[in-house]
């Protein structure tokens, strides 16, 4: 089976349309794009947003973009939907566009043909542990994604929670749920209701597992085997380990020889997704090709000499 390369979407949108946009990343070489659905572009706060729009607008915008990644022979293999997640200070209506934006990652998703959404749980970084204790960080999560998975149900497609690691801005202490044993807790308590876990899976963010080593938890590789099959979807970037920078693949600390074999013993099927900084070259719209492009020759490179031709 030909294992695909995907790229986000990062920092290309300030310089070029959406459709611009996958036209270059299937010219930088990749297989696949990751969509950014958390920006403001996306939102229902936003008037001049598709999310304030009709639904006849929306379903028109989104399927004339699949219909443009068709045509350059591009998939979209997954999206990002909500990165700010319940927060122990959140203003009254939070959790009211949280959650209509949330059904409309869904339906964004269902119409990209993409089968999974990525969300972020509630995370220390807006709840830091002296205003947030753990019961309040499992009921943020717990109540966030049971609001939100039925509207993966109704679409058709999954929602993704994905590891986190440890906040360098609040001294780099250990995220809530960089915890691997809270992490999964979590989400087998979520599984554990209804049909869930058919709607419900992980996304292994390789950085922000990384970053964890520093407080003594596993490796991304280690990682990757402990999470196990329930991992159907990647973030995969370098760092060294005290900062998150979303850098290119063999830039950092990370073991991707490892990292490439934990995903063969969980059985990994899907895209080789590739989450950078763009900019982390330069900003103007020609570093940030070169980067996209340079990024995805790595990845291809690291899987050929993996897997042999690919």
């Amino acid at each position: 089976m030909k294992k695909k390369i995907s790229l986000a979407t990062s920092t290309f949108p300030r310089y070029h349309s959406l459709k611009e946009t996958f036209t270059l990343i299937k010219k930088a070489g990749a297989d696949a794009v990751d969509l950014d659905l958390s920006t403001g572009r996306f939102d229902i706060k936003n008037p001049n947003s598709v999310y304030a729009k009709s639904e006849d607008e929306f379903c028109t915008y989104f399927t004339d973009l699949k219909k443009h990644a068709d045509d350059i022979e591009l998939e979209v293999g997954q999206t990002h939907g909500r990165i700010i997640a319940y927060y122990h200070d959140m203003p009254e209506d939070f959790i009211e566009n949280h959650t209509k934006n949330a059904r409309l990652d869904c339906y964004a998703t269902k119409l990209l043909g993409a089968p999974v959404t990525v969300f972020h749980g509630s995370n220390s970084f807006r709840n830091p542990p002296d205003k947030a204790t753990p019961e309040m960080m499992r009921s943020m999560t717990f109540d966030m994604f049971r609001s939100c998975i039925p509207f993966a149900r109704e679409f058709g497609v999954k929602i993704a929670t994905e590891t986190f690691g440890r906040i360098a801005q609040l001294g780099g202490i250990m995220d809530f749920f960089g915890d691997l044993n809270e992490f999964q807790m979590m989400y087998n308590r979520l599984c554990a209701i209804e049909d869930f876990k058919d709607h419900f899976t992980m996304c292994m963010d390789t950085g922000h597992t990384n970053m964890c080593t520093l407080s003594g938890y596993p490796s991304p590789a280690d990682a990757i085997r402990i999470l196990g099959s329930n991992i159907t979807c990647l973030h995969l970037h370098d760092n060294p380990a005290e900062r998150d920078r979303h850098m290119l693949p063999g830039t950092g600390n990370i073991d991707w020889k490892a990292v490439l074999s934990a995903l063969d013993d969980i059985g990994y099927k899907g895209n080789y997704n590739l989450e950078l900084v763009l900019g982390f070259f330069g900003e103007n719209a020609e570093m940030v090709y070169a980067t996209a492009e340079f990024g995805v020759k790595i990845m291809r490179d690291m899987l050929k000499a993996h897997y042999g031709e690919i």
